[in-house]
């Protein structure tokens, strides 16, 4: 355990050592997946763009006629999804559409802004580069790279190159098991009267809309009094039915904090107490194989640094 308090680099660094174990994998359909985590790389098994295609309306044009100012022969029409091979000859075009597969042997394609039409003829007001317009095959993704890594999370940016790639199904991490309790005697639920010194329990309501994840299931398991025995009881009776639990308060130095003791006794301390105001008295540790995840009381240092470590 740590001798000084912890900067917030020094808790990432030590964090990224502590692995949460036991968790599978399963596969799941791709319209379920966004927020879960991806347990295996995801590998393209195709190029990506599929074909050569055209990035614009426009005009198809032959290699051959890059230097002409001549007009050109409009011969065929291809719009995206059709399915023709078509080879173009010299002096001649191909009206062209977005998305469109490209003749076979040529790589340019006249905006249709840039083209003067006639008939069954165009002249150009301006000559394109060669390749000017044109996506190639597999520029954006080869076939054969990787396009995820294990570890990462499925998003509303990700999860349409996943669905471009050909994947309807994804092998994620089954959800995250987390339990959470808060601390302390003082707490009532918000529907009781105030009396005294006691006050609402609002840390339940703000770990349960933090926790609100796709990637985690997650349940409420009441208030941890002040006493070691029912410290000792509470965890026993939960331990080894979640990958992680959450506590927030109870882990500070006082006379009546007494979470840390139970978990250096029932198990071990990553570390405890760090240089982050608010949120100092943080602590992680282990007991049999449930990562323990100690909070501060204050709802402000709760979002905090949920918002930094977990």
């Amino acid at each position: 355990m740590n001798k000084h308090p912890l900067t917030k680099n020094e808790v990432n660094n030590l964090l990224k050592k502590i692995s949460i174990e036991n968790i599978e994998s399963e596969k799941i359909e791709l319209l379920l997946a966004e927020g879960r985590i991806i347990s295996s790389d995801i590998i393209s098994s195709i190029d990506l763009p599929p074909f050569n295609n055209s990035a614009v309306d426009g005009y198809a044009i032959h290699n051959d006629n890059l230097n002409d100012s001549m007009k050109l022969k409009c011969t065929q029409r291809v719009a995206a999804g059709d399915q023709a091979e078509i080879i173009l000859k010299a002096n001649e075009v191909v009206r062209i559409f977005t998305g469109a597969r490209m003749p076979n042997n040529c790589n340019t394609v006249i905006m249709q802004e840039n083209a003067i039409v006639d008939g069954d003829y165009i002249s150009m007001r301006k000559i394109p580069h060669l390749g000017e317009n044109c996506r190639l095959k597999g520029e954006d993704v080869s076939k054969g790279d990787k396009i995820l890594q294990c570890g990462e999370k499925i998003n509303s940016t990700n999860i349409n190159l996943i669905a471009a790639v050909g994947k309807k199904y994804v092998e994620v991490k089954k959800k995250l098991k987390v339990g959470y309790f808060t601390s302390g005697n003082e707490l009532i639920e918000p529907s009781e009267r105030l009396e005294g010194s006691k006050i609402n329990n609002s840390n339940r309501y703000s770990l349960q809309s933090l926790l609100n994840d796709n990637y985690i299931v997650s349940h409420y398991l009441g208030i941890l009094r002040d006493s070691k025995d029912k410290i000792i009881e509470s965890l026993t009776e939960n331990i080894n039915d979640y990958n992680v639990i959450i506590t927030t308060g109870g882990a500070s130095v006082g006379e009546e904090d007494h979470l840390i003791d139970v978990i250096k006794e029932k198990g071990r301390i990553f570390f405890w107490k760090t240089a982050i105001k608010p949120g100092r008295p943080l602590a992680i540790g282990q007991i049999n194989k449930t990562i323990i995840i100690c909070l501060p009381g204050n709802p402000v240092s709760v979002h905090l640094l949920y918002g930094l470590i977990i």
